[in-house]
């Protein structure tokens, strides 16, 4: 069940910044950034905010070598990561997303969210 609940500047301010970046934050990380507009903010608000985005489906969280990360993108996407740089890149594929929702039609099945993730070694790595 998605809860709607105001959203307030701390949490309009946390999303946009998951919005506008592809590097898969950490909550440290988005603390650093909304530290500068926001001084006054502390890290276990973040926290807070970015969970209660979770809830709402605005904010996906992923587990990556035992740390959170957390993505603003709610489109369908596959996760790469590499193992050698811990570098976490979407890879866009509509026919997988395609794919997967026919196969679960002709089961009577309905998904609401799926969850792909790949590990490799990237480019730069290899």
């Amino acid at each position: 069940m998605v809860i709607n609940r105001r959203l307030t500047k701390q949490r309009q301010i946390i999303l946009e910044h998951l919005q506008s970046v592809k590097t898969h934050p950490t909550a440290e990380q988005v603390f650093n950034i909304v530290k500068e507009k926001i001084p006054k903010i502390t890290l276990a608000t973040v926290y807070r905010n970015l969970h209660l985005l979770i809830e709402e489906n605005k904010a996906k969280k992923l587990e990556i070598n035992g740390f959170y990360h957390f993505d603003g993108d709610m489109h369908p996407h596959i996760h790469f990561i590499c193992n050698g740089c811990k570098t976490i890149k979407d890879i866009l594929v509509d026919d997988l997303n395609t794919y997967i929702q026919r196969k679960l039609k002709m089961k009577n099945l309905k998904i609401d969210t799926f969850k792909v993730q790949c590990e490799g070694i990237c480019n730069k790595c290899s």
